[in-house]
């Protein structure tokens, strides 16, 4: 649909841009990717910092009975007292059909005090690698995962496992 500023501009022999071309150009103040968003999902403003270690996983290998955990420890870096957001992402990487590249599995809050560190974990079974096949089954198929844990949606932390 075309907005009246476009359909004026057009009227006036002016050329008629996309919002999203003047939000993501280098005079908006984004050079980033086109089309990519200014801030990623989750991103969120604190009066702190955080950063994260690796993951630790409890298996490279889940098995059909099985719940696999996957552990990170979140340190507060700043100077003050803060709450973040751990985030746990998904990604099928083997599936019969296209899945997202990146699908929210959990997320848990936690509050540090400045220099406290945390492990925070994740439980992983069967059941959260379910998704409808192309026979509309809800079920989940054998092969490798991505498992990635960050604070947003870009900056991840990932380690890969097999379901069997």
């Amino acid at each position: 649909m075309i907005s009246r500023y476009c359909l004026l501009a057009l009227a006036t022999g002016l050329q008629c841009a996309p919002a999203w071309a003047t939000l993501h150009s280098p005079a908006a103040g984004n050079t980033g990717a086109k089309d990519s968003p200014l801030y990623p999902f989750g991103y969120g403003l604190s009066y702190t910092d955080f950063s994260l270690s690796e993951i630790t996983l409890s298996s490279r290998q889940l098995k059909v009975d099985q719940t696999l955990y996957a552990s990170i420890a979140v340190k507060n870096t700043g100077a003050r007292d803060g709450e973040t957001v751990v985030q746990l992402y998904l990604q099928d990487v083997s599936a019969s059909v296209s899945r997202p590249v990146k699908e929210l599995n959990g997320f848990k809050k936690i509050m540090l005090k400045a220099g406290e560190e945390r492990t925070v974990r994740f439980a992983v079974s069967k059941h959260d690698l379910k998704f409808y096949n192309a026979r509309l089954h809800y079920a989940a198929e054998p092969g490798e995962f991505n498992l990635q844990i960050g604070l947003d949606s870009q900056n991840v932390k990932q380690q890969r496992f097999e379901w069997q």
